[in-house]
């Protein structure tokens, strides 16, 4: 594997920086991805969860990382020193949605839709202690150091909050006793949906002196740590508070300062303004010792919360990027007068490297306290970092980001795929109904990984990727550094299934029932070195952008003439085809470009093939014998033939020039692809009987010399069948290769894969019977120049390699926890690129 192209920008506190500012960990699907902070190319992968992180969080100092994870409800803490698993805790039955660390690293605390609430010991990975959660589900945790007795001293009860729908809760936790104690902030001081926390105030050793909360109405909620006093509520955003990170002193008077990431794309600096007569380090005194009761007794110290004007946030800068900003971590300690900078990951897809700057060291007044808020007095910028398909969204209101990635639905949802598949979808469109419909109930739906269904390479360009996501959009991929060049987006229009790309347009089908069609290269907003507008954002772009990056100390390289802007909005489609395949009857579902680039050919949800003159956008022809959705088109080279597959069970071949069926093939399930293999039938079988046409007529129009086509598929009976193109039955039935198989070779091969029998040809016959539980191929490729490969993609995750034309698998390689959409070569052959249900598209070298 070479690299793998995206992350979870959805996921809360997805993205973290590592010590030293060099690295930074995120998660991407199922894996935990270890990205230099500087060169694209350099990467890590940590696997060990079965399914898709749900909840992420670092320790103080960074030698630990825990990572929480959906079903199984699976906790891995990773030691980042050794890079390997420190511990698999695995006591909840629910997706797990928050984790934090302890401030010193003693204790994991974690939470999940379970109701539960656990402390774990890191010494050991025992249980500490068990707890019913108030707040149901919990959505974020805070550490607050330790709870003060009542001369101010930290006593032995560790503190934290925890927030989520609705309300808000502090805790005790002592460790020797495995006990808890839970003190719920009243409603009437608090009745909104909590998702983010974060203490703030204290210094080093200190126990801090305010709790900051954000909420899912865009509030941030003030309360006094000690006296438990409710401070203040702030607006701050209209679409929510998605993130929230306290930033220590940046005047030297102990000021409280936080960055709050908002779900309208807005990132603001906050400054608190601490009530009269209390200083922003102030800890009084706190809880007695937790009683045998197990309810903490709260002791009132200062009456500084009780009274006296203060305690309100306000904004002192802000900037905005694309998508609701889900993640936020620092760059380095903040230092007064100095820039602030920090990553941002928004929903959309971009990971931002930013910064607040003080313009002429306008951060202190003159008497040397914070002034109001500032507007121009600081500088903001953004630079693109990282890229990847936005979250998979439901049109849930802005406010409901805040919970991206907390719940995400099943990669398989039985009753999604059974509802998907009665509206005549493909394969591909089913597996992604099924993933948008996700579980039942409130706030379950709100954002998730988005699946990237199909992919597709322009002819000569093997470093231009094009690929659709169920996040309703179509990306153009720079492989060179994994930039994503333009995004085109469609609202109400469902999700494109489907594309294909030509020499300087790609071509996607859309559930809506229309095909649209956008330039490869579409022209960016603005000038070179100006301020450009990309995809909503604010961003610096040219040579003024890596000047002022590299002054703020973020170490951005400048590409060519200055910085990348990040993806450009490719705007209204350059032409589009209304109703290629009525929404109605299940959209478009497969798209095939001939090679001459003048003719394409769409397939539908409900069976129909039809042909289009490209230049006109005219119907050429409708062939209508299909009665399930079409799965895969693929046009022969000649453009003279055209082969299609479809979830009716069956598979034809076209003659697109007198536009009528010349042969058709029946299989006992539903087939998921077809590729055209390059050796004729006999390679593979006798000659057989049943044919429907001449082989003279098929191998005049494409068909490989001295005989008919000879094609590959693989099905729902989770095998790989071999046809000759005019034959009804297959030549070859082969087990599709399980994880025991895969790499196997002779009679281990044929233990592995349930028993088969070796044929007289030599070849690995498929089970007689019933077919064998195992995975099921969904998508595969052969090399456009090259003979001896193909490639495969299943369900259980893995790309697998064949040699041709024994067909016999060589390789096989886990690119995802769940399945496999997408396949291709790129053109000369070297790589090969796999698009997941996880969002990530995995770029594989074979050379």
């Amino acid at each position: 594997m070479e690299h793998v192209i995206g992350f979870t920008g959805c996921l809360r506190d997805g993205a973290q920086l590592l010590p030293g500012g060099g690295q930074f960990v995120c998660a991407q699907g199922s894996s935990l991805m270890v990205n230099s902070a500087e060169d694209a190319h350099e990467q890590q992968a940590l696997r060990g969860h079965n399914d898709n992180i749900s909840a992420i969080c670092v320790s103080r100092s960074g030698r630990l990382l825990a990572t929480g994870q959906r079903t199984e409800a699976d906790i891995i803490v990773w030691d980042l020193e050794r890079r390997s698993v420190a511990y698999r805790l695995q006591e909840h039955d629910g997706t797990v949605t928050a984790l934090c660390f302890t401030d010193d690293e003693r204790v994991l605390l974690s939470a999940a839709t379970d109701g539960i609430l656990f402390a774990w010991d890191l010494a050991s990975g025992a249980l500490v202690a068990k707890g019913r959660q108030l707040e149901h589900p919990t959505m974020c945790i805070a550490s607050g150091g330790f709870v003060l007795d009542v001369k101010g001293n930290p006593a032995s009860l560790y503190q934290f909050a925890t927030g989520g729908c609705p309300g808000l809760s502090f805790w005790a936790l002592e460790p020797t006793g495995g006990r808890f104690a839970q003190e719920k902030v009243p409603s009437t001081s608090l009745a909104r949906d909590v998702t983010a926390l974060a203490f703030a105030g204290g210094a080093e050793g200190v126990a801090p002196a305010w709790l900051l909360a954000g909420t899912g109405s865009g509030d941030v909620a003030v309360f006094h740590v000690s006296t438990r006093a409710f401070l203040s509520s702030t607006n701050v955003s209209t679409g929510g508070v998605a993130s929230l990170v306290a930033v220590s002193d940046l005047t030297h008077r102990g000021a409280v300062h936080a960055l709050v990431g908002g779900g309208d794309g807005t990132v603001m600096l906050c400054h608190l303004a601490p009530p009269r007569g209390a200083s922003a380090g102030y800890g009084g005194s706190g809880s007695e010792p937790l009683p045998a009761g197990g309810r903490a007794r709260t002791v009132r110290g200062d009456a500084v919360a009780s009274g006296g004007a203060g305690g309100a946030v306000s904004v002192v800068a802000s900037l905005r990027v694309a998508g609701a900003v889900c993640s936020i971590a620092l760059l380095q300690a903040p230092r007064a007068g100095a820039a602030l900078g920090f990553l941002a990951a928004t929903a959309d897809g971009v990971l931002y490297r930013a910064a607040f700057t003080p313009a002429g060291g306008a951060a202190r007044g003159a008497s040397g306290a914070f002034p109001a808020p500032l507007g121009d007095a600081w500088a903001s910028q953004a630079v693109p970092l990282r890229f990847a398909h936005g979250a998979a969204g439901e049109g849930l209101p802005p406010a409901a980001t805040a919970f991206a990635g907390m719940f995400p639905p099943p990669l398989a949802s039985p009753s999604g795929v059974t509802a998907a598949l009665a509206s005549g979808a493909t394969a591909k469109a089913a597996s992604a109904g099924a993933l948008l419909a996700g579980p039942a109930g409130p706030l379950q739906a709100a954002m998730r990984c988005p699946d990237v269904l199909a992919l597709a390479f322009p002819p000569r360009a093997s470093d231009v990727l094009v690929t659709a996501g169920s996040d309703a959009s179509v990306r153009v991929w720079d492989l060179n550094d994994y930039a994503c060049t333009s995004v085109a987006h469609v609202s109400d229009a469902g999700f494109p299934v489907c594309v294909c790309a030509g020499t300087d347009l790609h071509i996607s089908g859309w559930q809506d029932g229309c095909v649209r069609a956008w330039l490869l290269k579409p022209a960016a907003p603005g000038m070179a070195g100006a301020d450009a507008v990309a995809s909503g954002s604010v961003i610096r772009s040219g040579r003024r952008a890596g000047a002022d990056a590299a002054g703020a100390g973020l170490g951005v390289r400048r590409a060519g003439a200055g910085a990348a802007a990040g993806p450009v909005r490719a705007g209204s489609p350059l032409w589009f085809i209304q109703d290629a395949h009525p929404g109605r009857e299940g959209g478009v579902t497969a798209i095939a470009l001939t090679g001459a680039e003048r003719m394409l050919l769409t397939g539908g949800a409900s069976g129909s093939v039809r042909l289009w003159d490209l230049r006109s956008r005219g119907l050429l022809a409708t062939f209508k014998e299909h009665a399930a959705a079409i799965a895969q088109l693929v046009v022969l080279p000649g453009d003279g033939i055209a082969v299609s597959v479809s979830r009716d069970k069956t598979l034809s071949t076209w003659d697109l020039g007198s536009q009528r069926r010349l042969s058709v093939g029946t299989h006992p399930g539903a087939i998921n692809a077809v590729a055209a293999l390059p050796y004729p039938s006999a390679a593979f079988s006798a000659e057989g009987s049943g044919a429907e046409l001449a082989r003279g007529t098929l191998a005049s129009r494409g068909g490989v010399a001295g005989g008919s086509v000879t094609l590959v598929t693989c099905s729902s009976t989770r095998t790989v069948e071999v046809w000759d193109g005019a034959r009804r039955d297959p030549l070859l039935v082969l087990d599709y290769p399980s994880a025991a198989a895969a790499g196997a070779t002779g009679a281990a091969a044929r233990a592995a894969a349930g028993g088969a029998a070796a044929g007289s040809d030599g070849h690995l016959a498929a089970t007689a019977g019933e077919p064998r539980a195992g995975p099921e191929g969904t998508c595969m490729a052969l090399p456009h120049s090259r003979q001896d490969m193909m490639v495969t993609g299943g369900t259980d995750g893995r790309i697998t390699f064949w040699e041709l034309p024994a067909l016999r698998v060589v390789g096989a390689h886990v690119a995802t926890a769940g399945a496999v959409r997408d396949v291709a070569f790129s053109p000369d052959d070297r790589q090969v690129v796999a698009t997941a249900s996880d969002g990530t598209i995995s770029v594989w070298n074979v050379y």
